[in-house]
């Protein structure tokens, strides 16, 4: 059954919100929210209307980062401008090359989200990600064990204890039938669920006519299987040009406009929390501009 708060507007969870206001989507960008081919100022973004941003991974998460440590006085002047930072985590172990090597322990998992949770000044964590699906990762993992929801629920329950005022927020790829555990976690531990409902340009087909229908299908599985879950979604839209801009004879900034007002116009996606975008970083200058303006008009509505 759908919940009512799917015809009102966004209205975001209100245990840790973050947004622009009580009643404002929450904006949520992957990486730092300005395109790649400008250099990067830590004091600029060009994704004005992010309001939570997701920073680079400490040393404990992976090893070969470049940014262990991040300027507190940046941090300071985003939250002077009503923007929260928040530290990318892995549910993944690395090895000191920065190679996957498999999924990381309960332990090691608590251990790795508490040091970036400990931090000073950022506001939480967004754990990069969970997965519920073997073909994505069956290079090494060869089926899928069920223990690791178990897993991820330990390390999700602690850090929760821990870190009452602090956000945490988790991306999925992947789900199905076999998903409700770990759905079931996310919702009582987390305060942001991203399921990542990524649309490469030659996967729309018939488009400009086209709904982009995995977005409502998504949505609907997860409120089937745990309801009420929908008021911490943020809705996971694919925005990079080396993986999705893969039509020669599709605009890519208008694909991403179209997706924009596709999530606006319906009265279930546009209940949600708001959106998570993977990534403005890897858009030209004018397509992360079209982003951003797209969303003022449709989503923020100024």
């Amino acid at each position: 059954m759908l919940l009512i708060v799917f015809l009102l507007p966004f209205s975001p969870f209100t245990g840790n919100n973050v947004s622009a206001g009580e009643n404002s989507p929450v904006i949520f960008s992957y990486d730092w929210p300005a395109s790649a081919e400008n250099e990067r100022d830590y004091y600029s973004i060009d994704l004005d209307t992010a309001t939570i941003i997701e920073i680079d991974p400490k040393k404990s998460s992976y090893p070969l980062t470049t940014m262990d440590t991040f300027d507190p006085e940046i941090i300071d002047y985003w939250h002077a401008r009503g923007k929260r930072l928040v530290r990318r985590c892995y549910s993944v172990r690395y090895n000191k090359n920065g190679k996957k090597t498999g999924f990381a322990t309960a332990e090691e998992l608590i251990k790795i989200w508490s040091d970036a949770l400990n931090e000073p000044n950022t506001d939480g964590i967004a754990i990069d990600e969970f997965y519920s699906h073997d073909p994505f990762v069956k290079t090494w993992m060869s089926s899928f064990n069920e223990a690791l929801f178990e897993t991820w629920d330990e390390a999700l329950r602690t850090v929760r204890k821990r870190y009452p005022d602090k956000l945490i927020m988790v991306w999925m790829w992947g789900w199905g039938e076999h998903s409700q555990p770990i759905l079931e976690s996310i919702n009582a531990y987390a305060d942001y669920f991203i399921p990542e409902v990524y649309y490469p340009e030659n996967t729309a087909g018939g488009y400009p006519d086209f709904d982009f229908p995995r977005f409502r299908e998504a949505i609907d599985l997860f409120e089937g299987h745990v309801p009420g879950i929908s008021k911490k979604i943020l809705l996971g839209i694919g925005c990079h040009e080396r993986f999705y801009d893969n039509d020669p004879d599709i605009d890519y900034g208008g694909f991403i406009e179209a997706q924009i007002e596709t999530i606006a116009g319906d009265p279930i996606l546009s209940g949600l929390s708001g959106i998570g975008i993977y990534k403005p970083a890897a858009l030209s200058p004018s397509n992360i501009k079209r982003l951003n303006n797209s969303i003022k008009a449709h989503i923020l509505k100024k």
